[in-house]
């Protein structure tokens, strides 16, 4: 009995330039998904931070603070503490109606009161977090003196950049 001959170019399953065609591909497909990935992120990570919604506000306020010179970030932010107690609370009150409607939307069959009901209650758990951190600013912004004061306006007025 005679052996199979072997392939000059070795006997793996990829070879010569089939071996390429598969690098190639694989290196296009690498790309292509790292660039859906950033394009996502860039069109679908930003919706929380448009110009003008709470959590833009908050968001600026609290990089505004962050600019302050260190002792001066420490006095503001000791208000803000406080308050840390309710904050945890109501972010874990947020967490539960988040789970609360994740459930509601995988009922089969379909339950629309179930959802709604869900809803309404994130919603409302959302803008108790929003006047809670509406009240920390008006507590915040009477201690600042008029050049911080303007130069948080200056900063609002900014438009946000995009990462």
């Amino acid at each position: 009995m005679s052996e199979p001959e072997q392939s000059p170019r070795g006997s793996g399953r990829f070879t010569g330039r089939c071996r390429w065609i598969v690098i190639g591909l694989a290196a296009s497909l690498a790309v292509n998904g790292v660039l859906l990935g950033y394009l996502g992120a860039r069109v679908f990570g930003e919706h929380d931070r448009q110009r003008g919604s709470a959590t833009a506000f908050f968001s600026d306020g609290r990089r505004f603070i962050r600019s302050l010179p260190h002792e001066r970030r420490d006095e503001l932010r000791e208000i803000a503490r406080t308050h840390r107690d309710e904050f945890r609370t109501l972010r874990q009150d947020v967490r539960q109606a988040k789970l609360k409607l994740a459930d509601a939307l995988e009922v089969e069959p379909y339950n629309a009161a179930a959802v709604e009901k869900a809803l309404v209650q994130l919603q409302r758990t959302l803008v108790a977090i929003g006047d809670a951190g509406r009240a920390v600013t008006l507590e915040i912004i009477p201690e600042l003196t008029l050049d911080e004061r303007r130069a948080l306006a200056n900063d609002l007025r900014q438009p946000r950049r995009r990462r």
